[in-house]
């Protein structure tokens, strides 16, 4: 006997299958895209939910969300939804990751060859790849342009 409530049945066609598997097996697609796939790949197999997400190491709700995402939308139910505001680029993305360098392992560092510096980096970076987690932008637009209006007024005359 089931538990629970009753999940709407997921069925896939020949070409859905497919191109899930495409997408399943791709390194050049990002990886949440990939994980997509495989989510409803295996919920099309039965594979219950529970299971799902223990097997990806994702959360329960997370494999729901997908798979009624695709029931509802099919493929396209898969790509993520437009976010309202301005789109990051890959200059702020690349700008930030090299702050946060910066700050978390070259700062206030003094190096005597740049062998030295190099590894350090290469040993941040590793580090960070083990545990990474997506940038949250927390300030709004209004509060940076008011944190740089303040700089600006400081530093005027200054030079700089």
């Amino acid at each position: 006997m089931t538990m629970g409530r009753p999940k709407a049945e997921l069925v896939l066609t020949d070409d859905e299958r497919s191109q899930l598997q495409s997408f399943a097996r791709s390194r050049s697609l990002p990886s949440v895209l990939s994980d997509r796939a495989r989510i409803v790949l295996s919920s099309a197999d039965g594979e219950a939910n529970n299971s799902i997400a223990q097997r990806l190491k994702l959360t329960n709700a997370t494999v729901g969300k997908w798979r009624t995402r695709f029931i509802g939308r099919r493929i396209a139910g898969l790509y993520d939804d437009v976010r309202p505001g301005k789109p990051r680029t890959i200059d702020d993305q690349v700008e930030r990751f090299f702050a946060l360098i910066t700050d978390k392992a070259i700062r206030r560092g003094s190096f005597a060859r740049v062998k030295q510096l190099v590894q350090r980096i290469d040993h941040f970076v590793a580090a960070h790849n083990e545990n990474c987690q997506p940038f949250r932008w927390t300030g709004t637009a209004d509060s940076i342009l008011e944190k740089l209006h303040r700089l600006c007024s400081r530093i005027a005359g200054t030079g700089h």
